[in-house]
């Protein structure tokens, strides 16, 4: 995962893009509300299951909290495997990754 400052200022961020409490997303994840506190200004990591439960409480996903994303860079490498405009392929992809996302969340599962 990034450093403990980035993560913690990437909740916070988003966080207030969804023009949440740190009281809300304690309500919502079960993180306590001075843990997330700590969180966000670096001085306690957050775990792996911390990370989890405030995305879902946030709307977000692990790799906007995390900075990471192992989808995002092999997306890359591959498009520009195979020469392709890797901009427009990586656009594509996020949408059909969202896509699948939601219908995950909706219950749906492996529909392929």
């Amino acid at each position: 995962m990034g450093t403990q400052v980035d993560t913690g200022a990437r909740i916070h961020e988003l966080r207030e893009r969804m023009s949440m409490s740190q009281r809300d997303v304690a309500r919502r994840s079960g993180v306590p509300q001075a843990t997330l506190s700590r969180i966000e200004t670096g001085a306690r990591d957050a775990s792996a299951a911390e990370v989890v439960l405030i995305a879902d409480a946030i709307g977000a996903t692990v790799p906007e909290i995390t900075g990471t994303s192992f989808v995002a860079d092999e997306s890359v490498r591959a498009a520009r495997a195979v020469g392709e405009d890797t901009e427009a392929m990586y656009a594509a992809l996020v949408r059909f990754l969202e896509v699948s996302d939601f219908l995950d969340r909706q219950g749906f599962g492996d529909c392929a």
